[in-house]
């Protein structure tokens, strides 16, 4: 089975052909929506400000740099499942272990900040670090599983 599923059809199908034209047109006009928050994020990141509120030159070049980059890595990235391998190596125990134990701690911390915590309460922020440190052990483990298998 190869990564990119529509490669497993067979290509004289004309069903399958327009299959394909509308995934395409479906892809092309997702990118403003996918890139959207991309925007947002390093804007934020980058700039530390929403990136509605930044000037019009910082906007046109953070679009561009975004755009830039996603067209190296489409061109130069003959897999789609590598792709998909190294964003799933990060993003699934960051989302399952890391973002969850840091979002538990400093919600537990904030809400315990004015008084002593018990050993029931201690136990729950030692568990969201550990969990943290999993996920980032994970992270770190996945990676070199993937770069293993792919070199």
């Amino acid at each position: 089975v190869e990564s990119n599923i529509l490669n497993n059809y067979p290509h004289d199908s004309n069903l399958l052909c327009g299959v394909r034209i509308g995934l395409s047109f479906a892809l092309a006009f997702s990118y403003p929506v996918v890139i959207t928050p991309g925007r947002q994020s390093l804007s934020g990141i980058i700039y530390k400000t929403n990136a509605e509120l930044l000037s019009q030159h910082k906007w046109y070049l953070l679009t561009f740099i975004i755009i830039i980059g996603s067209f190296i890595i489409a061109m130069t990235v003959k897999d789609l499942g590598i792709v998909f391998g190294f964003i799933g190596s990060t993003s699934s125990p960051a989302v399952i272990f890391i973002l969850p134990g840091f979002m538990f701690y400093y919600m537990d911390k904030l809400k315990y900040r004015d008084r002593e915590l018990n050993c029931w309460e201690k136990c729950n922020q030692y568990g969201s670090i550990i969990s943290v440190i999993f996920g980032i052990l994970l992270v770190i483990l996945s990676l070199i599983v993937f770069f293993i298998d792919n070199t």
